[in-house]
């Protein structure tokens, strides 16, 4: 979740990375 800091261009990898972990 550190990629937060990256930017709002990587939100939707961010999104993504967090429905594979709930999934």
């Amino acid at each position: 979740l550190l990629r937060l800091s990256v930017g709002i261009e990587d939100a939707e990898d961010l999104l993504a990375d967090l429905q594979q972990a709930l999934a």
